[in-house]
This record gives structure tokens, C-alpha cells and sequence, in this order.
């Protein structure tokens, strides 16, 4: 359940980021879908560095 919460957070966010961030719909996409992979990665590095800590 909160992998797919983080996904759904990240798809959402990365798309609103692009919209604001970008005006050509190309660069909007490579935009959104590189931050998506970006929030995805990150949450899951630090995910797994707090994972001895539980």
C-alpha cells in the first residue's frame, strides 16, 4: 500500500511540476517523466538506507 501511495504522490507531483515548469508538451513529458523516476529512486534509496534502523 505505501508503494503505491508513493507512486501515485510522485506520478502526481512530477506532472504538476512539469505543467508549471515547462511550456513546449515534449519537454513537458521528458520533464515529468524524469522526475517521476527521480522521486521514485530517492524514496526508494532512502527507503532502504532506514531499513537497519526500524
Amino acid at each position: 500500500m505505501h508503494l503505491l501511495a508513493m507512486t501515485l504522490f510522485a506520478l502526481c507531483v512530477s506532472t504538476v511540476f512539469a505543467i508549471v515548469t515547462k511550456e513546449d508538451p515534449r519537454e513537458q513529458f521528458r520533464y515529468a517523466v524524469k522526475a517521476f523516476f527521480a522521486f521514485l529512486g530517492i524514496a526508494l534509496a532512502i527507503g532502504w538506507l532506514m531499513y537497519p534502523f526500524s
